[in-house]
């Protein structure tokens, strides 16, 4: 069973983070399930978060490729970004017998500019990462820690 860790990032003031590892073999769905269970029981997301984001999954699918997905929407409890990351190994992406990482936000409803920015930012520097390609991703990011020193340095890159 994975344990979610929440942890803030320097630089990102508004955002919070969670880092989720998975070993078992479960289809999409089912992961998605256990991203949003801790950020409800957490009460970092409302309530109606998981429908949400259910619905706009089965209109269109927010996989970028087979191996990142990339699921949002609207959170209506907070004024913070919310990313739960789930790294998916052992080739346990049911659907594809593969590796993968959901980058799951919740992103609240109204937003300040600093907030929309950090948004931003951060698509920015998960679009460079899903260009890594999964195999570099798991091993440049096995562990919440290594996450955000790795998005630290993509980000701090993008300002050079």
């Amino acid at each position: 069973m994975a344990k979610s860790k929440k942890k803030r990032l320097v630089g990102f003031h508004s955002t919070v983070f969670f880092y989720q590892i998975w070993k078992e073999k479960k289809t999409y769905q089912e992961y998605l399930n256990k991203l949003v269970a801790p950020l409800i029981r957490g009460y970092y997301v409302d309530e109606e978060f998981e429908k949400r984001i259910l619905k706009r999954e089965s209109q269109q699918s927010t996989f970028v490729n087979k191996e990142f997905a990339f699921p949002h929407t609207t959170n209506q409890l907070s004024q913070h970004i919310v990313l739960s990351v789930g790294l998916i190994t052992d080739q346990g992406l049911a659907e594809t017998g593969g590796n993968g990482v959901i980058f799951l936000f919740a992103i609240p409803e109204e937003m300040t500019a600093e907030v929309e920015n950090e948004l931003f930012e951060l698509y920015d520097i998960l679009f460079e990462l899903i260009k890594m390609g999964i195999d570099e991703f798991i091993e440049l990011a096995p562990t919440q820690e290594s996450f955000l020193k790795l998005i630290k340095s993509k980000g701090e890159r993008l300002h050079e």
